[in-house]
């Protein structure tokens, strides 16, 4: 509901379709995987309730490694199964996703299974149609093609009234880039929905719906007020409509002393404007530092310092395709209001993640980046110096997980585009700590966190 364009509407729909595909239902039982679930396992036996199909639900949590969850029933969870099962119900597994693993809808279908219901009488309810052969859970697409599942209907997400062409998905490259530079690369399922307007002057991003894109919609209004985004306004069905800006998506090669001083003027401007009352940092080093670990090797972790002193709502995406150039000179910001407070690290944070971000994404020169930071100090009365060796290495810690799980779940050619990014980082960061690899790349990949 509030970052992959989800609508309740869609799952009831889902539950009229499965109707179709099988005529003799007469009761289901419900098993709503925590926590999006819930809510859309609620719709779902609502749904068919109002066709009068009788059903029960319960809840679940697999746990364990984001790979490779597991559920063990309880001894209640496990006679309403065996209730359900001698009554004649057909079972449905509720979330969205699947994820890159797969393994929470496989984990309840097969938990369920072993508590005594039918293999061919559970259905899957999933948000998209995933590519099986891709999901990472240990011998994914032979469980998964086991079984049955349903996803929504293309065209069946409301949408505003003219959005476009849909450039999802990474499909923004093709038509925003010049054709001449190369991709970027992108962990392409995690991407907000995004569309042209009709008229290809406006950009209509999903947002959230209710409170969620309220939030964003207000860190955007007051972006464009500063002068550092485009203006927008709310559309429906938890869009943003961003006016298009003109010009083209920068690159490292448009570093300049102007660049550096726009950077600078936006970082001091979210310090301003996007002030947080809290910023956690506990979790944010224990990310760093295990990442770090498995990257520069076991027993070489350095120890990070990452003191809060400017807690914000970051940016997190301050990479040079993040700004156009427009036809003056003049950097302005795109995807500056969704990612600070997302499912993503590093939610709240001191702005030296977003200073650390823009030096290694920008790939500042030493003098450069002393530039940069001199210049940040005297427009926000913050000396970030003390703190952003600690925020530079964290800032890498999750780009080369993000990337290296990004990886593993995309196909080709994106997932060259990512491990080639990844390595670069890597070295980075092995330069940076002064550091050696003494880790297979395979124990990088599946160690992981971000």
């Amino acid at each position: 509901f509030a970052y992959y364009g989800l609508h309740p509407a869609q799952y009831a729909a889902m539950a009229g379709e499965l109707l179709v595909r099988r005529p003799h239902i007469r009761r289901v039982a419900v098993a709503g995987i925590r926590s999006i679930g819930v809510a859309l396992s609620a719709v779902v036996l609502q749904a068919l309730a109002q066709e009068g199909i009788a059903g029960q639900r319960i809840t679940v949590r697999p746990g364990g490694h984001p790979t490779n969850r597991s559920l063990a029933l309880d001894s209640q969870q496990r006679a309403w199964v065996v209730e359900q099962a001698a009554a004649g119900s057909e079972f449905l597994v509720v979330d969205e996703g699947p994820g890159r693993s797969g393994s929470s809808f496989l984990a309840t279908a097969e938990a369920v299974i072993e508590a005594g219901a039918a293999r061919e009488r559970i259905t899957l309810f999933c948000s998209y149609q995933p590519d099986i052969d891709s999901l990472a859970a240990d011998d994914a697409p032979a469980r998964w093609r086991r079984l049955h599942a349903l996803w929504p209907a293309r065209g069946s997400r409301p949408l505003p009234r003219d959005a476009g062409e849909e450039i999802s998905a990474g499909e923004w490259r093709r038509t925003l880039l010049d054709g001449h530079s190369p991709w970027p690369a992108s962990w392409t399922a995690t991407e907000r929905l995004k569309f042209f307007s009709a008229s290809a002057d406006s950009i209509l991003k999903f947002e959230g719906h209710g409170r969620y894109g309220r939030r964003v919609l207000e860190r955007s209004i007051t972006l464009a007020e500063g002068g550092f985004g485009p203006q927008c306004e709310a559309d429906a069905a938890g869009f943003v409509r961003y006016a298009r800006l003109p010009g083209q998506p920068a690159a490292p090669k448009d570093l300049s002393s102007a660049a550096i001083d726009r950077l600078a003027q936006y970082c001091a401007f979210r310090v301003q404007s996007f002030a947080a009352q809290h910023a956690g940092w506990h979790e944010l080093r224990a990310m760093a530092e295990f990442n770090l670990a498995n990257i520069c090797g076991a027993g070489r972790m350095p120890e990070l310092a990452l003191p809060v002193l400017q807690p914000v709502i970051t940016d997190g995406r301050m990479a040079p395709h993040e700004w156009i150039v427009t036809p003056v000179g003049r950097l302005m910001k795109t995807d500056a209001a969704s990612h600070g407070d997302d499912h993503f690290y590093p939610g709240p944070a001191d702005i030296a993640w977003d200073l650390a971000g823009a030096i290694i994404e920008w790939e500042m020169p030493p003098q450069g980046e002393r530039e940069f930071l001199g210049r940040y100090s005297a427009l926000a009365h913050d000396n970030p110096n003390p703190r952003i060796a600690g925020y530079k290495a964290a800032y890498l810690a999750f780009r080369i997980g993000f990337l290296e799980m990004a990886a593993q779940s995309s196909g080709e050619p994106e997932r060259r585009r990512l491990m080639s990014e990844s390595r670069r980082r890597q070295q980075q960061a092995r330069l940076l700590r002064n550091l050696q690899p003494a880790i297979t790349r395979r124990a990088v990949r599946n160690s992981l966190a971000i």
